[in-house]
């Protein structure tokens, strides 16, 4: 799951203070604008102890009719703009996942005439790297106890950062 990697990618200013950002789906009486992501995942198995996952991510950008006097498509276009910006061609270390690449595959504009809204789908083929992805930082930090021969020996911590850096102190 590439989940917390997108939702840290998406959830920066630029694009919070225009639009809410959701995992999966949108609750009931949202504002506008707003995007909903869904991911799904398949290891490639065409590979001995391949350790690529590919995961298909869905990006839905969703405007009303009327904010902008052009019937969305100018709030769509820009927040369209940004989230390409922040996606489309990313490399590197995110939501503590090693993400290979990200790109755009396919990408739609439409105008649903009932519920008036503008609409962008985005769908971008993700590659992770799960061999070099550390344990979520979110699991840190782990405090330990060594014991020998039934004794408490020492006592330590360990942090691990999604930058794969850890650090134990004793």
């Amino acid at each position: 799951m590439i989940a917390r990697a997108i939702k840290e990618l998406l959830y920066v200013s630029e694009i919070t203070d225009i639009a809410g950002v959701y995992y999966s789906t949108a609750p009931q009486n949202v504002s506008y604008p707003f995007i909903v992501y869904r991911e799904s995942s398949v290891t490639e198995n065409f590979k001995n102890d391949s350790k690529i996952r590919l995961h298909s991510l869905e990006v839905v950008i969703v405007t009303t009719k009327g904010r902008d006097g052009n019937d969305g498509f100018a709030d769509l276009e820009s927040l369209k703009t940004i989230v390409e910006s922040k996606l489309n061609r990313f490399t590197g270390m995110a939501g503590g996942k090693k993400i290979q690449s990200i790109i755009l595959d396919e990408s739609d504009i439409y105008f649903d005439q009932m519920s008036k809204n503008a609409i962008a789908t985005m769908e971008y083929e993700v590659r992770e790297d799960y061999s070099a992805a550390l344990a979520d930082p979110a699991n840190y930090p782990i405090n330990y106890t060594i014991n020998v021969n039934g004794v408490e020996d020492s006592i330590g911590t360990i942090n691990g950062y999604a930058n794969n850096t850890f650090n134990i102190t004793v």
